[in-house]
């Protein structure tokens, strides 16, 4: 988390994958600093593995960033799939955020 912390995305990832059992916060990490580094297929698979448990701590803003990693490799349908599961949580700090770029689209 230091090597996060201090922008050093690459280092980061090496890190993260020395871990023999990722939890899932790690995980979420390993996606931003993939997205950092413009991997967004990467990202996105990582990601996916942390949105499927809805009750993770992690499992709204992960939705969000898989939105956006989505909207970044141009796969417009899969973000608006992502970004109508976040508009189901109408208390979620994600909700007018995600609305807004659905309007967008």
């Amino acid at each position: 988390m230091i090597a996060y912390d201090k922008g050093n995305f690459q280092e980061a990832i090496q890190l993260f994958q020395q871990m023999e059992m990722l939890p899932t916060g790690h995980r979420f990490y390993l996606a931003l600093c993939y997205m950092e580094i413009g991997d967004t297929g990467k990202a996105i698979s990582q990601l996916e593995q942390v949105v499927n448990d809805e009750n993770e701590t992690f499992y709204l803003p992960a939705l969000w960033y898989q939105g956006l990693a989505y909207l970044s490799a141009g796969e417009v349908t899969e973000a608006e799939k992502v970004f109508l599961r976040l508009t189901e949580e109408e208390d979620s700090t994600y909700y007018t955020k995600a609305r807004e770029i659905l309007s967008d689209l």
